[in-house]
């Protein structure tokens, strides 16, 4: 599902810096700073932004991105970083117990079909060492972002914002992001697949240029305790808790703190 990642547009987008929400502020920086001799595997590491965050501190580092172009704005601005291509759907050239925290940032997650993401959580429980940790965040079935279609709400978006550079922005960029939003939609819609606790349908970000991954959070629980992980602690994308035995949430997206016994 690589299709789309090499844009300037999407690529510009992933060059940022910081948390990406306040719930992976709270996932992530529970884990900060990273206990001495942590491997890291960092994937959809896009532009570096994770890479600045992980990197330092840990014993071993290695960033994955599919999307060549990702990767050499991210070496561009950590050289000496091993960052390479790479599919997280396919991690089968990595050792068994060879790192001590996965991260996959971002609701990258949420770009592998519904099989290969079943695969990936059995392919974390064999990278981890014992007593490692998975954290990623994933988007929620029963949030604002799915179901969602183009509409004139974007641009009325952007309007809001303060100043006169957005406004004329707004203007000037609305009717073709609309137009492009409605393209990208038609042609996504045909990936739409529905299970029991999950389905697949476009995602609203970049002018729903992605068919993205959306799942429940029993669906979610299922996933990672069928591949012999525990989940330890749950947030919402605002920041806020959720408790583990929780069977809905309003935010958007929820970061996952997962454990290999």
């Amino acid at each position: 599902m690589s299709s789309g990642w090499d844009s300037a547009m999407v690529r510009l987008a992933y060059r940022g810096t910081g948390w990406s929400d306040a719930g992976e502020e709270q996932a992530l920086g529970s884990l900060l700073p990273l206990a001495p001799g942590t491997r890291v595997l960092d994937l959809g590491v896009g532009g570096g932004r994770t890479t600045a965050i992980l990197a330092e501190g840990s014993a071993s580092y290695l960033g994955l991105d599919i999307t060549p172009a990702m990767i050499e704005d991210a070496r561009s601005r950590y050289p000496g970083v091993d960052l390479r291509v790479g599919d997280a759907a396919h991690l089968e050239a990595l050792g068994d117990g060879a790192f001590d925290l996965i991260v996959f940032s971002l609701n990258g997650l949420d770009c592998l079909g519904h099989e290969d993401r079943e695969r990936f959580f059995a392919e974390c429980a064999r990278l981890l060492a014992p007593g490692g940790v998975l954290q990623f965040s994933s988007h929620n079935l029963d949030g604002p972002s799915y179901g969602e279609r183009p509409s004139l709400q974007d641009v009325r978006e952007r309007l809001a914002k303060p100043g006169l550079a957005a406004k004329a922005e707004a203007v000037i960029g609305g009717g073709p992001r609309l137009v492009l939003a409605h393209r990208h939609y038609r042609r996504h819609s045909s990936q739409q697949a529905h299970g029991d606790g999950w389905a697949m349908a476009p995602l609203r970000a970049h002018e729903f240029r992605f068919a993205c991954h959306f799942a429940t959070l029993p669906e979610v629980r299922r996933s990672v305790t069928r591949a012999g992980l525990v989940v330890e602690a749950i947030w919402g994308s605002s920041g806020t808790p959720i408790p583990l035995d929780a069977t809905t949430h309003e935010d958007a997206f929820a970061q996952f703190l997962c454990r290999k016994p």
